[in-house]
């Protein structure tokens, strides 16, 4: 309670001091509960952060910033999800794909008639892996190409403003879409996982090991060195999950974003301005934001 109310009460000075009016999130504080999963937006504006967990039962829950009805939550059950830059898609039980939030290019409207083994969120664009043959189909904007996929058999995905990456069932990484700052030149080698950011790309390899592609301005693609088990890739930073269950982030950390608490994690995922993670104990805990450890 208290956490909150000092919470409320930075807003309510910043934005007394700046003559801000204090609109956006909702509701900042991540909620309570168990959950599995948690997915943290990529857009690129430091007070437009939203998130989306999945509970320990399967429902979603959304909170943050909601000017793309991002926090009205389809009620159902979910396997996975994933958060664009203001667009959330999940996927059910039956693979069906289910997207809400912004839609102004489409990236919102999932075709209804595919089981999808693997669902990414991009920038304005989504991607899913075909369930019955491995393939890869993508709807929403696609400037860049970024929604054209090339031929092959995937097992995951990952997407970023513009340009997607897939990795293949013999781990092998290709990406596609906008290719500036070297972001769909995937290094060669087999990978485990992969997750795209803003203009970067990480990956852990199939000993565990890191490795990051595309942009680097913020020095978010230089990953430290060790094993790892899992890596979320936000807009500038990139949060990676070792193998005794603690976290090692990397790049900007203008808002604390790349500055993680000290406990146990089981998953953790990259925004631009905020970076959430799912505790041993099946808690959300959420870091970064404004101003510094808001959260």
């Amino acid at each position: 309670m208290f956490k909150h109310t000092l919470t409320a009460l930075l807003i309510a000075l910043l934005c007394a001091c700046t003559g801000a009016v204090a609109t956006g999130p909702s509701h900042d504080a991540p909620p309570l509960g168990s959950f599995t999963e948690v997915a943290v937006s990529t857009w690129h504006e430091p007070d437009n952060r939203t998130a989306c967990g999945i509970r320990v039962d399967g429902s979603a829950y959304c909170w943050g910033y909601d000017n793309f009805g991002q926090t009205k939550t389809p009620e159902g059950v979910f396997t996975a999800l994933s958060m664009g830059t203001a667009h959330i898609c999940g996927l059910s039980p039956h693979q069906e794909a289910i997207c809400w939030g912004a839609n102004h290019s489409g990236q919102a409207t999932a075709p209804s008639d595919v089981a999808f083994s693997s669902l990414v969120a991009g920038g304005n664009h989504s991607c899913g892996v075909i369930a019955s043959s491995g393939e890869v189909q993508c709807w929403g904007k696609n400037d860049h190409g970024q929604a054209t996929p090339p031929q092959g058999v995937f097992a995951d995905l990952a997407a970023g403003s513009a340009h997607t990456c897939g990795r293949k069932v013999s781990g092998d990484v290709v990406c596609w879409g906008y290719g500036g700052r070297s972001r769909t030149k995937a290094p060669s080698g087999s990978f485990s996982s992969i997750s795209a950011g803003h203009a970067h790309t990480c990956g852990v390899r199939s000993n565990g090991e890191l490795s990051c592609w595309g942009s680097n301005r913020s020095k978010q693609s230089e990953p430290p060195t060790g094993r790892f088990l899992k890596v979320s890739a936000g807009y500038a930073s990139t949060c990676a999950l070792a193998e005794d269950n603690t976290l090692s982030c990397f790049g900007d950390n203008a808002y604390s974003q790349a500055s993680p608490p000290t406990s146990d994690f089981i998953s953790v995922a990259s925004g631009y301005s905020l970076t959430c993670g799912v505790t041993e104990q099946n808690t959300l805990d959420c870091w970064g934001g404004i101003p510094k450890r808001l959260f």
